[in-house]
């Protein structure tokens, strides 16, 4: 026997071993639908159900076997592994059946819903058998069947949720698939697993394809899949990124309108049922972010500790990114343009018309008492806010040297001349009083600097 004839063999085996075990489920299947409206059969379909998880077994070992032998003889991508979802849910159809009719006070009672429509589609034998067209719609029928004990009542039919990977829809899925499966204590894991993965669209089944299913690894996937989708912070982005994004209509019309209201209505209440604590900061936040270089949202994003950040944490972090850029490379700091407020003010300065024919002229040398032209300019005092330079502030002068070195700092202005373009190791002035890194005013040995008084 070549080496290719006998993995075609293993595989033929397989096959017709498989297809044994699994008509037998279907037959139990079938037993159980006979039983729903004739009660002589009951019996013999409760003794028959019995023997269902030893046939479950039996087509699991040998579906394996198939499939090793496929891969030797490398057509393991024709393998399509739908075909074990089809047996297995005839296996729980079976015994959701067989559980209905236990729990029916008498056998001559007993009325089913069930109809052929609903059992699992299955052609053992075919080589095109591995085939499902909609494992979803096998699986609602079975969770429907469920009744409280003593019932009699059928409970319409609850299909089970899909999910298609995107973060607008894990909420409801996530919601809708813990009630009707994963909070079912009469479901074991391994049954969870199945509905699970026949729920799960292209994209969150690659979340879950590497873990075996097992009774002991359902815990395992579904954890998997919340790491992976339940991000509130991302939702809520993705909220108002679609409300941002939205089409502008530029004419009304009863589906513009309808199409707003879909849009604004579904995701604003989407972004209340997150709880967001300051849900106007939030909003605020999610639109300044946009307008910021990658790399600092990197960075923002890097020593954030809030869940929904704030824009004042945002505001914070830009500030103290400035003074990190700055003092890295001080001649970044003179190529910043002026602010709208100090053009405002300069403006309404030049405006106003405050400095006179009758102001004492200001010599251009390299000493420091006063800056050199530009800082002749009317400005914003940072002292008083009045508007002329630091240097001519009244209060300013009346301060004590070490309150002046300290408003200097707050504002991060030159020690020299008190300009806030550059840092005292740009500019070119000196004290007038002792040609030091300083401006007069700041000089200790100034007959009109006034020394905070030492404690006795």
């Amino acid at each position: 026997m070549t080496e290719v004839e006998r993995p075609n063999r293993d595989k033929q085996r397989a096959s017709v071993k498989r297809d044994a075990p699994a008509g037998q489920i279907e037959a139990i299947y079938n037993l159980g639908l006979s039983a729903s409206t004739d009660s002589s059969v009951l019996p013999k379909f409760l003794i028959a159900i019995k023997d269902i998880d030893e046939y479950w077994s039996k087509f699991t070992v040998e579906n394996d076997s198939m499939l090793e032998a496929m891969i030797e003889l490398a057509t393991d991508k024709d393998f399509v592994v739908n075909v074990e979802i089809e047996v297995r849910n005839t296996v729980l159809s079976a015994k959701a059946l067989a559980n209905q009719l236990r729990n029916s006070s008498a056998a001559s009672e007993v009325t089913s819903e069930v109809s052929q429509n609903d059992k699992p589609s299955l052609v053992y034998g075919s080589p095109n058998a591995e085939s499902v067209t909609n494992p979803t719609a096998q699986l609602g029928p079975v969770i429907a069947q469920y009744a409280p004990a003593g019932s009699q009542i059928c409970l319409p039919e609850i299909p089970l949720p899909t999910f298609d990977g995107r973060l607008q829809n894990w909420p409801d899925f996530r919601d809708r698939f813990s009630t009707l499966v994963d909070q079912k204590a009469h479901l074991t894991n391994i049954e969870k697993f199945y509905y699970l993965l026949g729920c799960l669209q292209p994209g969150p089944t690659d979340v879950v394809k590497g873990i075996t299913v097992s009774d002991a690894t359902y815990s395992l996937a579904w954890s998997a899949l919340v790491n992976r989708y339940d991000k509130p912070r991302q939702l809520a982005t993705t909220l108002v990124n679609n409300m941002l994004n939205a089409t502008v209509h530029h004419s009304e019309s009863p589906n513009a309108l309808i199409n707003f209201l879909n849009v604004f209505g579904e995701n604003i209440a989407m972004l209340k049922s997150l709880n967001i604590p300051d849900l106007g900061s939030f909003l605020i936040f999610a639109i300044s972010v946009r307008y910021l270089p990658s790399t600092s949202r990197r960075l923002f994003e890097q020593n954030n500790r809030l869940d929904f950040p704030t824009v004042d944490s945002l505001l914070h972090f830009i500030k103290d990114r400035v003074e990190v850029l700055e003092n890295a490379d001080p001649s970044t700091a003179s190529t910043v343009k002026p602010s709208v407020e100090d053009r405002a003010n300069k403006s309404k300065a030049n405006s106003s018309k405050v400095v006179t024919s009758s102001s004492k002229p200001f010599r251009s040398s390299p000493v420091a008492l006063v800056a050199n032209a530009s800082s002749l300019d009317p400005v914003k005092c940072e002292q008083c806010s009045g508007v002329h330079p630091l240097f001519l502030c009244p209060e300013f002068k009346d301060l004590y040297i070490d309150e002046r070195y300290t408003l200097v700092s707050r504002h991060r202005l030159c020690m020299i001349c008190f300009a806030s373009n550059h840092w005292a190791n740009k500019c070119k002035s000196s004290c007038s009083l002792c040609n030091g890194r300083h401006n007069s005013l700041l000089h200790r040995d100034n007959s009109h600097a006034k020394v905070l008084p030492q404690d006795q």
